[in-house]
């Protein structure tokens, strides 16, 4: 399944199972100047009611490893 900016998301991290709203999708270069996708994504918001945003690298190998699945 593709990934589109808009679409609502859920993984898993250290900090356990967190979800929120893919804000864009980009090409940047990594620490090994290679050219790959990146993710934003705007957090669910808690108790704070503040905007809280997670950059994540967006290659398949890496959300797999993160059990990322688009929620419907």
């Amino acid at each position: 399944t593709s990934l589109e900016e808009g679409d609502k998301v859920r993984w898993q991290s250290a900090a356990g199972t967190l979800s929120g709203t893919i804000e864009q999708i980009y090409l940047a270069h990594n620490g090994n100047e290679i050219l790959i996708p990146f993710i934003l994504i705007e957090l669910e918001k808690n108790n704070d009611k503040m905007s809280h945003y997670v950059q994540l690298c967006g290659t398949h190998e890496y959300l797999k490893m993160l059990y990322m699945e688009k929620v419907e």
